[in-house]
């Protein structure tokens, strides 16, 4: 086995992710992100499972085995997978895992406080990480294909 390719998408925009409780001080909220909120991605952003920074990154831009495009669906990806994780390419066919989650730092957003629950837009944000999950936030954070000759 030569590894393997794997196309998702990171995020989708324009969508609202399922609710959220990470920031107590605001309560149950969904967050959507504007189209193109990534802007230049740094060549630190790595690849990770279950965002687990304390595991060997799976891919990196600046090693040019994870790339990401801005498209009408969102921030797609792409990752370059060694043939020496055939145990994730076997979990990622079967589907164990199969969506995407990203770590970000917000530089701009917006609240929208007169729903219920209430709504962030993200304008803009720094992408840190990208992860492969179980249960992604997003119901459009996919793996979309896994392609390898094994």
């Amino acid at each position: 086995m030569d590894g393997a390719i794997l196309r998702g998408v990171a995020v989708p925009y324009e969508s609202q992710s399922t609710e959220l409780r990470d920031m107590p001080e605001r309560g149950a909220y969904r967050e959507v992100f504007q189209r193109g909120a990534f802007g230049k991605i740094a060549d630190s952003v790595a690849l990770y499972v279950q965002h687990d920074p304390q595991q060997i990154p799976l891919a990196r831009v600046g090693a040019g085995t994870l790339r990401f495009s801005d498209t009408n669906r969102g921030l797609e990806f792409e990752a370059s997978l060694s043939p020496a994780r055939a145990d994730l390419i076997d979990a990622l066919k079967r589907q164990d895992l199969s969506g995407a989650s990203v770590g970000f730092r917000i530089k701009q957003d917006r609240w929208i406080n007169n729903t219920q629950p209430n709504v962030r837009r993200v304008a803009h944000a720094e992408l840190l990480e990208l992860s492969l999950v179980t249960t992604p936030a997003y119901e459009g954070s996919i793996i979309t294909e896994v392609n390898s000759d094994g």
